[in-house]
């Protein structure tokens, strides 16, 4: 039986976790309005995160999980995808996992080109 200091560990990490989940959730989603409004405005969507700054965001956000701007890129066919590192702390280049416990957590307006649903469900590494 695991030792009651360890068990409080546990439930308290499991805690935390849920927290940033939510927190990610929140600033993917906020960056997210934030281009989507940006591009309403201007025809396209803006090359970086900080042309969001001031007019659609006081500044841009960090991802809760490296404390580190969240990263953001536009795809080929000119659509944005904003991602955070998730609660691995790995950067998979914005490639979303089923499992929270690993891959990046991802705001994107459209699928990702040869991206299936075994890709979403694939085997922590």
């Amino acid at each position: 039986m695991a030792h009651p200091l360890y068990q409080g560990y546990h439930w308290l990490k499991k805690g935390i976790d849920s927290s940033l989940r939510i927190e990610t959730d929140l600033v993917l989603l906020r960056t997210g309005i934030a281009i989507e409004r940006y591009r309403r405005e201007n025809g396209a969507c803006p090359e970086g995160l900080e042309e969001l700054v001031p007019r659609f965001l006081s500044e841009v956000l960090i991802d809760p999980w490296m404390d580190e701007p969240l990263k953001y890129r536009i795809q080929p066919d000119g659509s944005p995808l904003v991602w955070s590192v998730g609660s691995d702390r790995i950067d998979e280049g914005g490639l979303p996992h089923y499992d929270h416990s690993c891959g990046d957590s991802v705001w994107i307006t459209r699928p990702i080109p040869g991206f299936t649903e075994a890709d979403l469900r694939r085997r922590k590494p």
